[in-house]
């Protein structure tokens, strides 16, 4: 860490989106993450028409469905996941002639590498770079990191992030600690890697294959509603 024990990133902050449209904290963090990487902003509005994320969230919105109405919309189901991320973001960065690399960093995987202090601290160096992001998956709610704190005190470590939500959002803190207890519990919860750049296998110690599903392995992506 730096010398003042704090960091953040700029463009994870100028890129994201707030406020997101209602359940739509999955794709709003995409959107940040995806404009860090690309250096240009992308929106929910874009994301909706061309490649009909809505249908993914617990609305089931279709593309020509008005988000003013989303607020009345019945919802169900469990909604935008971690591979919809990756499909969406993978859909995104090949239609920007890019080369989409991710990583599900999530459970026990999470838990058992970030408690090695050397390994925490190669994911946030790593993590400096805008063309390296990470989705955050807590419990029913996506966020974007943004930083990090070390705490000169008892060296704990917090998580600073973009929050889409107009309750918390647009920037909060979180604690490791409370992460890493979500990921012990249930194997969806902790980072989602996404990158323009290889991830490097140095990253972590052990790779599973959780960690490599067929929407990282195989590049698989949304459909595209615009093929122009």
């Amino acid at each position: 860490m730096d010398t003042n024990r704090v960091w953040i990133k700029g463009a994870a902050l100028t890129y994201a989106v707030f406020p997101q449209w209602p359940s739509f904290c999955g794709v709003a963090t995409c959107c940040g993450a995806l404009g860090s990487i690309l250096q240009k902003p992308v929106t929910q509005q874009e994301l909706q028409r061309r490649y009909q994320v809505g249908l993914y969230t617990k609305l089931h919105a279709s593309a020509v469905c008005d988000p003013n109405t989303f607020a009345k919309r019945q919802r169900s189901g469990k909604g935008f996941s971690n591979w919809d991320a990756i499909r969406l973001c993978n859909a995104v960065l090949l239609d920007e002639g890019r080369e989409p690399a991710a990583t599900v960093f999530c459970g026990q995987d999470f838990v058992r590498e970030s408690a090695q202090p050397e390994c925490r601290r190669e994911l946030l160096d790593w993590l400096r770079h805008d063309s390296c992001q990470a989705l955050i998956h807590l419990q029913n709610h996506y966020v974007l990191f943004a930083g990090a704190h070390e705490s000169s005190v008892d060296g704990s470590l917090s998580l600073l992030v973009a929050d889409s939500s107009k309750r918390s959002g647009p920037l909060r803190s979180l604690a490791l600690a409370e992460l890493s207890s979500l990921a012990n519990a249930d194997e969806r919860y902790g980072f989602v890697l996404i990158s323009d750049r290889d991830i490097p296998r140095t990253l972590f110690r052990t790779w599973t294959s959780a960690m490599m599903p067929p929407e990282v392995s195989e590049r698989r992506r949304f459909a595209r509603i615009d093929k122009s």
